[in-house]
């Protein structure tokens, strides 16, 4: 470590911290070791090489990448930070540009990058972050849950997961951490765990799901029954064209809804068209959410090509996807246009797979 008294170069073994990185184990011309004899493994013909490095000191982070966009940002906050940084006011502007770098990287799929800003403006704000700066902590936390996610590093996904749910906040600004953690729970192969947590959270965003049981073979039917009287003959045009949704709880209800979907595909399979059937009936009465909308359409095709036999019906469906996706910006739903693969013929629809 170094030697914070003196403000030294050198740690409190004499070795020169800024030095590249070099084998090391003990100090050169050694006749002792700590325990007051040279011994084995501390002889140099058998001591364990080690690499010399230099501790961040001061909430310091070393981020690098590629990105000349997001290298600006990062090389502007990092001139801040040298400069200033006396002030907890200087210090929550620098958590915000390191935010707005992470975000950058994540956009650029550079998650290690956006993982590391996050890390940075985290301890940029410390622990007065969620009195200080709460919106400023809690997208920061949020984001690096999901960057921690898609990085594989699920202990980090975890502790910042729960560090936003023992918060005391709503609904909707815990969403996004648990979106990730049913996402998390689903990587895992814990499906029933993540299906009961969705039902919970439709429940305190105000919404009814089906509980986790199997469905009766009457119940598929008589839900099939209703959504088809729902649509009625409404062509791909028109179900392409119904209204925007805008009402924020209506899209967080709907994309669990998305992610039940899969759970259900994997261990709850009856549940299945129920939960459809839910997301179809949500669509036709609140409007399009792109991507929710593709899931309920897509998925309702599926049904009526396999389950019940009306293939010309499931096209539709299929073709009114093709035309939502049509409106949408490139690369905004990058995995929805996964799930369906579109040629000039005639577009097909695959299994749910996120």
């Amino acid at each position: 470590m170094v030697n914070d008294e003196e403000d030294s170069d050198y740690d409190t073994l004499g070795l020169y911290w800024n030095d590249e990185p070099q084998e090391g184990g003990v100090l050169p011309n050694a006749e002792v070791s700590i325990e007051g004899g040279v011994s084995a493994i501390t002889t140099p013909e058998h001591y364990i090489p080690l690499a010399q490095i230099k501790v961040p000191q001061n909430n310091e982070v070393s981020i690098t990448t590629n990105n000349p966009i997001i290298d600006s940002i990062i090389e502007e906050v990092s001139s801040t930070h040298a400069t200033t940084c006396s002030t907890y006011e200087e210090r929550i502007e620098i958590a915000k540009r390191y935010l707005q770098a992470g975000l950058k990287a994540s956009s650029s799929g550079e998650f290690d990058t956006a993982s590391s800003c996050f890390t940075a403006g985290r301890l940029q704000l410390g622990s007065k972050g969620w009195d200080c700066e709460y919106s400023t902590m809690l997208k920061l936390c949020s984001e690096g849950a999901n960057a921690a996610y898609i990085l594989g590093s699920f202990d980090t996904t975890n502790e910042l997961i729960d560090e936003v749910l023992k918060q005391p906040i709503s609904i909707e600004d815990k969403f996004r951490v648990y979106e990730i953690k049913m996402l998390a729970l689903q990587a895992a192969g814990n499906n029933h765990e993540s299906l009961e947590l969705g039902i919970d959270i439709r429940r305190q965003l105000g919404f009814y799901t089906p509980p986790n049981k199997p469905v009766s073979v009457l119940m598929i039917l008589l839900g099939y029954i209703l959504t088809r009287i729902y649509i009625g003959k409404r062509t791909r045009e028109e179900l392409s064209n119904l209204p925007e949704l805008t009402n924020q709880r209506h899209i967080m209800a709907q994309r669990i809804l998305v992610l039940i979907e899969l759970d259900c595909y994997a261990v709850q399979p009856t549940l299945f068209p129920l939960i459809n059937y839910l997301n179809v009936l949500a669509t036709l009465r609140y409007g399009i959410s792109p991507a929710n909308a593709c899931d309920a359409f897509g998925g309702f095709g599926i049904l009526l090509c396999g389950a019940f036999g009306n293939p010309q019906r499931g096209r539709d469906m299929s073709e009114a996807v093709r035309l939502i996706l049509a409106k949408t910006k490139p690369g905004e739903l990058t995995h929805i246009i996964s799930r369906t693969c579109l040629d000039q013929e005639s577009p097909r629809l695959y299994c749910f797979v996120m």
